[in-house]
């Protein structure tokens, strides 16, 4: 059967597949592109996220002796803000690479295999 469009010309069957494959590579540089940004937003929330608990959280923890909390509170609350600060470190990171591997593989591969 002749493919939608071909109207019975010779050589159509090729002409159709390299339609075909032209749509479904600008379909799949969408998709990437989407997917690049999303890692990009990623990144960038993590890095936010990073400065200001380092800047904000870790840098402003000070004992006067008159604080109605005790080492206790300053310990828990130190930890929590030290694992935050390695996740978000990891997460901007592993962020980082996996757009990196996304990359490389787009421009050595392309969008289709």
């Amino acid at each position: 059967a002749p493919m939608p469009g071909c109207f019975g010309r010779r050589g159509c069957g090729a002409e159709a597949r390299r339609r075909h494959e032209q749509l479904l590579e600008q379909d799949a540089q969408g998709v990437f592109h989407a997917y690049q940004a999303f890692m990009g937003n990623l990144q960038t929330v993590s890095t936010l996220l990073l400065g200001f608990i380092i800047t904000g959280t870790l840098l402003s923890v000070m004992v006067t002796g008159s604080e109605n909390y005790g080492a206790r509170q300053i310990t828990g609350f130190t930890r929590s803000a030290v694992a935050s600060t390695f996740l978000s470190g990891a997460s901007m990171l592993l962020g980082f690479v996996i757009q990196a591997r996304g990359a490389v593989a787009y421009e050595n591969f392309g969008v289709l295999r």
